[in-house]
């Protein structure tokens, strides 16, 4: 069993705090929300470096889903995700 921590859908991992070594993250790359809608490429690619790249400093590294959403509008952010965590650098 393997503690997996959600985004806000504003890039933002949800966990006060706690995320620590051997958990994972369910990462939204685009999200319908009130403020947004599935075309508009959401998340800064900042706050992708600095939200995924804490948690490979932390080790929390055991399991990623990213919800693309709708894959065809979102291929930056999308890219960003796999690059940050496919070379586990922060």
């Amino acid at each position: 069993m393997t503690l997996v921590w959600a985004d806000d859908g504003h890039g933002v991992v949800q966990d006060p705090g706690a995320l620590a070594p051997g958990e994972g993250i369910y990462y939204h790359s685009a999200m319908i929300d009130g403020l947004s809608n599935h075309y508009t490429v959401l998340i800064p690619p900042a706050t992708i470096q600095q939200q995924l790249g804490r948690a490979i400093r932390l080790g929390a590294t055991d399991y990623l889903v990213v919800n693309t959403s709708n894959l065809r509008p979102v291929p930056m952010t999308t890219e960003e995700v796999m690059e940050i965590l496919w070379n586990s650098r922060p």
